[in-house]
């Protein structure tokens, strides 16, 4: 970290904002597909080092960028929500919201590096830094920027897990039946991926991410990228199928969780998936350190099938709030 990377974070943030967050976060994925595809052939990681994950592309300084010079705009009054995450602010015509998607984005920097400097456990990341980063990040342009607080405003006659079509946190509400079905779908194939091409982890993160590039099309998609990346994540550590549903469910149960608290009442963006995926990571080095990680095969099946009802539970009971 110098200023040179400083400066290309300022850069990268401005990026963001002039093509859109989720637009960035879509490159970031395309990016992560190739570098990881470049990783397994060659050994060389560099090129996710210094693109997908450095200032250019990084979803703590290019998709957050984007995001808080979103919230920016619409408290200007020159973008009608501020939770668009998708149009490009380079067509408002107004340097000062490029320049907040800059400040935003060194501040997601600089937030990283910070959550960097606490210590391992048990050899583990205490959590997805750069996950926590993004969500960070959305709390401070809440803040700064929204007008609802926090958790946002709950209106009269509606509630926090079940949303009307523009309030949820997709474009379109989804059953929790499906949140589940999904979820084990993805969990599945990150497990195949992971198992039998060492060295991918974050291969299926990627291609989930380019999948967003559909929203543009109005096209019915799940977004899955936290199920994925936690999932990949799970099963590089344990090489076990069990660990690896049992932390995807967790991640989409997870997403849910925040939207309410957080996104579906709310005027600005708040990233579901990042928070989710900051809090499965979490649990990682939690379970290692309580030797439950050790248990694995029919151990973990089973384990996996509780997460699977229990969260399940949980999201029919939120659903009637």
């Amino acid at each position: 970290m110098d200023l040179t990377y400083i400066l290309a974070a300022f850069g990268g943030g401005i990026l963001g904002a002039a093509i859109g967050g989720m637009n960035a976060f879509i490159l970031c994925g395309l990016s992560c597909v190739v570098g990881t595809a470049l990783a397994v052939a060659t050994g060389d990681s560099s090129f996710n080092q210094v693109v997908t994950w450095g200032p250019f592309l990084a979803p703590h300084i290019a998709f957050a960028g984007g995001a808080a010079a979103s919230a920016y705009a619409a408290r200007r009054g020159k973008l009608s929500c501020g939770r668009d995450v998708l149009s490009p602010l380079y067509g408002l015509e107004s340097p000062g919201i490029l320049l907040a998607g800059g400040i935003f984005g060194v501040f997601g920097c600089l937030v990283k590096v910070l959550l960097d400097l606490i210590p391992k456990l048990e050899g583990l990341p205490w959590t997805n830094t750069m996950a926590l980063s993004v969500g960070i990040s959305g709390l401070l342009a809440r803040l700064v920027f929204g007008k609802t607080g926090l958790s946002g405003c709950r209106g009269k006659g509606t509630g926090r897990w079940k949303r009307k079509k523009d309030q949820d946190w997709q474009p379109w509400p989804s059953s929790p039946w499906l949140v589940l079905i999904v979820a084990f779908g993805v969990s599945l194939v990150s497990y195949f991926t992971s198992r039998f091409l060492p060295g991918s982890v974050g291969l299926v993160f990627g291609i989930s991410a380019v999948s967003l590039f559909l929203f543009h099309g109005g096209a019915r998609i799940p977004v899955f990228l936290h199920t994925a990346l936690c999932a990949e994540f799970a099963v590089f550590l344990t090489n076990d199928l069990g660990w690896g549903i049992f932390f995807g469910l967790a991640a989409a149960f997870f997403a849910e969780l925040f939207a309410g608290i957080f996104l579906n009442c709310g005027d600005t963006h708040i990233d579901p998936p990042a928070l989710a995926i900051s809090a499965v990571f979490g649990l990682f080095p939690l379970f290692s350190i309580l030797g439950i990680m050790a248990l694995t095969g029919i151990t973990s099946l089973l384990l996996a099938f509780l997460m699977g009802a229990a969260g399940m539970c949980l999201l029919f009971i939120l659903r009637r709030t």
